[in-house]
């Protein structure tokens, strides 16, 4: 995915590091989708950069800057508005349907993945953001 966005002249490819694994399917679909848009010969010399993807009270925030046509900058924000709706119902762990859990910290899970944090945190979290 980080390798794709380079390809295609995205910069800030290392915001997709450390990102939570249910989430992966989301974020290299988004890429696959800025890379084409990117890579169009009647988009060139726009400009895109990654700046910022994290996860925030519970769904994935993709922060993008974007100059070119303003049709461009336009798929580029709703690419992005796409991934984070995506995220809200989608567990952070298993990319499973889930759903926002409160506590200590705002989470979308399944209800297997929070059985899995209640019972063995230290398993969820070594799941959630493999190294």
């Amino acid at each position: 995915m980080r390798a794709q966005a380079d390809e295609a002249g995205i910069d800030g490819a290392e915001w997709l590091r450390e990102m939570p694994v249910g989430w992966l399917p989301v974020l290299e679909t988004a890429v696959a989708g800025l890379a084409a848009l990117k890579s169009r010969p009647d988009n060139r010399p726009a400009v895109l950069r990654i700046a910022q993807a994290k996860e925030k009270m519970g769904t994935l925030r993709f922060y993008l800057d974007a100059t070119g046509s303003r049709e461009f900058q336009a798929r580029v924000f709703q690419i992005a508005n796409w991934a984070e709706l995506c995220s809200q119902n989608r567990c952070m762990l298993t990319g499973m349907p889930g759903r926002l859990r409160e506590g200590e910290w705002l989470l979308t899970l399944s209800d297997e993945a929070l059985r899995l944090r209640i019972a063995d945190p230290d398993s969820f979290a070594a799941r959630l953001y493999p190294v």
